[in-house]
């Protein structure tokens, strides 16, 4: 699988679009004239296939201890692209939780599976 089938997926499945005059604005405030929505792909299952195994392959080859995904779009990507490489996947939040108690407690067993803590 190379970069012109993934390209002829996402195309085909138009989760690309171009708005030369009006740039799309990222939530990091970058303005850029491609869009590419991977949500659309989610249900397209002989798409997601390539695209995943594109990933695992990629991402195999660094060996990780973890596979991450961004809320909220990323998070089934990872899981799919941990699944296939047989890691344990987690999904990083933008902000805590509202709740302190719970989010005490994620945020502790979080940093703890990122390697970020410690084992006790």
């Amino acid at each position: 699988m190379g970069n012109k089938e993934i390209a002829k997926i996402l195309l085909s499945e138009k989760a690309v679009t171009l708005n030369v005059k009006e740039p799309y604005t990222y939530v990091s405030g970058i303005r850029s004239p491609i869009y590419c929505d991977n949500r659309v792909l989610t249900s397209s299952v002989s798409g997601r296939k390539v695209i995943c195994s594109a990933f695992a392959e990629i991402i195999g080859k660094l060996d990780p201890d973890v596979v991450a995904g961004t809320a909220s779009s990323a998070i089934s990507w990872a899981a799919w692209v941990a699944a296939k490489l047989e890691k344990p996947m987690v999904y990083i939040r933008k902000k805590g939780n509202s709740d302190n108690i719970n989010n005490e407690r994620t945020q502790n067993r979080d940093e703890y599976r990122c390697g970020l803590q410690n084992p006790r």
